[in-house]
């Protein structure tokens, strides 16, 4: 673009004419002046300028090419967090070491998956996975340093072992009492121990099954969680239930608001990106950016999933696979950090 972003101020028409957060604090639409002037959007954004100054981080997960050398290709510092996944049965410190080793913060997203397809939240409260747990927490408390566990995520989908909405023998054997439990006995473990770790809940922004039920109903409570995290992906006509497109702000917001009046804990994005089928996916990475920065001032992380995915027949773009996207993607968040700095 011409104007925003880095630089703005040494741009025709100087800061005032071509620095967004200037723009926005002038709040002068263009119903009724010239530009610079403030144009309605899908977003119903209310927020001051001064009200979404914060600090704002970022994360990737990401497989090839690494974050790194993603910084290197855009030519700027990009991410604070790097998201792994990691199955309980699988857990090997030193990847959260190489995690800290390249510069970045981990985020690891703790997997009870096997080869088994049984619930596992009845699993974990009996103490199955305790020895796996114990190990894993005196690992983290010799090393040392702070960094955030994810686990159980998206608890209220159908799509993993210890999702409420998870069937198995043709019932619905887990619940939001046993999810309690179980995520508490996982903190518990970490914390007995010493473990200088965080943990964060996740919930998806839409239920599995399209389930009736609130997202309110699926509120776990402050007690054991250090943020509250929600998944949101425009999966654009990607796969049979997804033959639509919707931009971050509309993806997001239903959920934002339900969790921001039941905690004061911080909100992170888990997981976002987009498809690019029946999308303008530059427009909509740009988007996105600005409306964290605008709409949702009480976010304060949020991650890309970078990274193209086979499901359902149908190969998931989630990537910066061209040239315009990876502008989009530069410019999108240093737009970010001019309003929100």
């Amino acid at each position: 673009g011409t104007c925003g972003g880095f630089g703005c101020d040494q741009r025709p028409g100087g800061k005032s004419s071509c620095c967004i957060s200037e723009i926005i604090s002038a709040n002068e639409s263009c119903s009724t002046n010239d530009p610079p002037c403030l144009k309605s959007t899908t977003s119903t954004t209310t927020t001051t300028s001064s009200s979404v100054k914060r600090d704002v981080e970022m994360g990737i997960f990401t497989s090839s090419p690494t974050p790194q050398q993603r910084e290197d290709e855009l030519g700027i510092d990009l991410w604070d967090y790097r998201l792994i996944f990691m199955k309980i049965y699988e857990l090997q410190f030193y990847k959260i070491q190489d995690v800290f080793n390249q510069g970045y913060t981990p985020i690891l997203n703790m997997e009870f998956l096997s080869s088994s397809d049984a619930p596992v939240l009845q699993k974990i409260i009996d103490g199955v996975y305790d020895d796996q747990l114990t190990d894993f927490a005196t690992e983290c408390r010799d090393y040392g340093k702070s960094f955030w566990i994810r686990t159980l995520h998206e608890y209220n989908g159908d799509w993993y072992p210890w999702g409420i909405l998870y069937r198995y023998g043709g019932t619905q054997p887990n619940t939001m009492d046993n999810f309690k439990s179980a995520f508490s006995k996982i903190v518990g473990i970490f914390k007995s121990i010493g473990a200088p770790v965080k943990f964060q809940a996740n919930v998806n922004n839409n239920n599995g099954l399209d389930d009736p039920r609130p997202l309110s109903s699926f509120w776990p409570g402050d007690d054991d969680i250090d943020a509250f995290t929600i998944t949101a992906y425009n999966r654009a006509y990607s796969t049979p239930n997804h033959q639509y497109t919707l931009s971050f702000y509309d993806q997001f917001k239903p959920a934002y608001d339900v969790f921001t009046t039941l905690t004061s804990k911080p909100i992170w994005i888990a997981e976002t990106a987009t498809t690019s089928y029946g999308t303008d996916k530059p427009t909509w990475i740009r988007e996105c950016f600005r409306s964290i920065a605008l709409d949702f001032p009480r976010v304060t992380q949020f991650t890309w999933f970078l990274t193209n995915k086979y499901e359902e027949g149908t190969t998931l773009d989630f990537d910066l696979n061209t040239d315009e996207q990876k502008t989009a993607f530069k410019e999108g968040f240093l737009e970010l950090k001019e309003l929100t700095s």
